[in-house]
């Protein structure tokens, strides 16, 4: 009682403090811009709105139609604290939504004949067979099924994965699974890349990194806007980062009664050998706040949370994928490689985030305001990208201004997502008269 009781005053005297900031912080002027399809101004109006009423404080949202941007907005400010507006050419941290972009580096590697689904990893990676891990595949690692949720203790900081990599994968090779492959799966939230990114790098021809491989074979050649690991001279044009503090998302979710967050956190906090704990742990350099704003921070190829995009840029390469795979004439990937994307691996009761899910090989699968299964990621803070093959169109929504919503539920995203499909429905039939 006396940790819960202390905890209580502690969430109650940052709120009281930052509280108190706010309220002589000076207000800037809401700034809304970008385009949109008549069709859609209904969602065009609630995401200013958003933007206007304060409930949204940086954010971009964008749809993409068989390769023709329909929506493509953007609002607030980049960094208030310089009062630096979002424009058309901002990119922000988008943390998890990173790893459908691994995912999609994978399958493009399988169809190039350098990597195979249903191999093992030690296949590639052969000092990963030990302390049975043998029999872990490649599509077991992209589907959150290794039971590697914390693989090394010795990740202390974020510039390990390019200062200490050798260690750091030789400790991961040697790690024993928290169950047996496939018996179970749980969200790798921060592992997914020492394992995924270390595999893909050792499958690659030219032993590249992930960010290195994402971008020639990927971005480079269909015009994505987005990075895995940030070059330096790019930094100018993106967002500042922003952590919610432990005080204000324990209250924020206390408050919401949403029993599926409040078990993740408290799970997260006070039981630090759970799953949940394990799999969130992060080094501090990453988990401090502001520290995700450091150039050099920035840099690394990580592809569990460290990708950088615009929502236009994340809408067009899920809508190419969304609308058969191929864009202007050049195919990013086969009907068949999408299918294996998009065919359901694993579902049920997470060991991580203790809810269902369902995974593809390096999706997730999820439902939209319709109901309909969809395929992308979520991530940190709300953000979310998904292609809907259905209505073959790429959806996604990004801010700077994060939240304690991460499974597709965050109410900012939900309001514009559930306008989209209803502005839609009246575009498709505009289109047929």
């Amino acid at each position: 009682m006396s940790l819960i009781r202390g905890s209580i005053l502690v969430v109650c005297a940052a709120l009281s403090w930052n509280i108190l900031s706010l309220m002589f912080k000076p207000k800037l002027p809401p700034i809304v811009e970008g385009h949109f399809h008549p069709k859609f101004r209904r969602v065009a109006e609630i995401f200013r709105n958003k933007i206007e009423n304060g409930q949204e404080g940086g954010a971009a949202f964008a749809l993409y139609y068989k390769g023709e941007l329909l929506i493509d907005l953007w609002g607030g400010y980049a960094d208030e604290d310089s009062a630096q507006p979002w424009d058309n050419n901002t990119l922000t941290l988008v943390y998890s939504l990173t790893k459908s972009m691994a995912a999609i580096t994978a399958a493009k590697m399988v169809e190039k004949g350098w990597l195979d689904y249903s191999k093992p990893v030690s296949a590639y990676w052969p000092e990963f067979k030990v302390n049975n891990k043998d029999n872990i595949t490649v599509e077991m690692l992209l589907s959150h099924q290794a039971g590697l949720l914390h693989p090394t203790s010795n990740f202390n900081s974020f510039q390990d994965i390019l200062l200490n990599k050798e260690e750091l994968q030789k400790q991961v090779a040697e790690a024993t699974p928290e169950w047996p492959a496939g018996t179970q799966h749980g969200y790798h939230m921060l592992s997914f890349a020492l394992v995924v990114d270390t595999l893909l790098q050792k499958a690659d021809i030219k032993h590249r990194n992930i960010g290195q491989i994402f971008k020639e074979e990927i971005a480079d050649e269909f015009g994505i806007d987005f990075f895995i690991g940030l070059p330096y001279a790019e930094n100018y044009r993106v967002a500042k980062s922003t952590l919610i503090t432990t005080p204000h998302m324990l209250l924020a979710v206390l408050l919401s009664f949403d029993i599926n967050y409040i078990n993740i956190y408290i799970n997260t906090i006070f039981h630090p050998t759970s799953h949940t704990a394990m799999a969130f742990k992060a080094p501090k350099d990453v988990s401090e706040r502001g520290r995700q704003n450091n150039p050099v921070i920035r840099a690394v190829p990580f592809s569990s949370f460290n990708g950088f995009s615009s929502a236009k840029a994340l809408a067009k390469i899920l809508g190419i994928l969304a609308s058969g795979g191929t864009y202007q004439g050049k195919q990013l990937l086969t009907k068949e490689s999408i299918d294996k994307l998009n065919t359901n691996m694993v579902e049920g009761l997470d060991a991580t985030l203790l809810v269902n899910t369902s995974y593809g090989r390096g999706f997730m699968r999820f439902k939209n305001s319709q109901g309909d299964t969809v395929y992308g990621h979520t991530g940190y803070g709300g953000q979310v990208a998904f292609a809907d093959t259905t209505n073959q169109f790429g959806l996604s929504y990004v801010t700077n201004y994060p939240s304690f919503y991460f499974l597709n539920d965050d109410p900012r995203f939900k309001d514009l997502e559930k306008a989209t499909y209803l502005c839609f429905e009246d575009y498709i039939a505009s289109q047929k008269t």
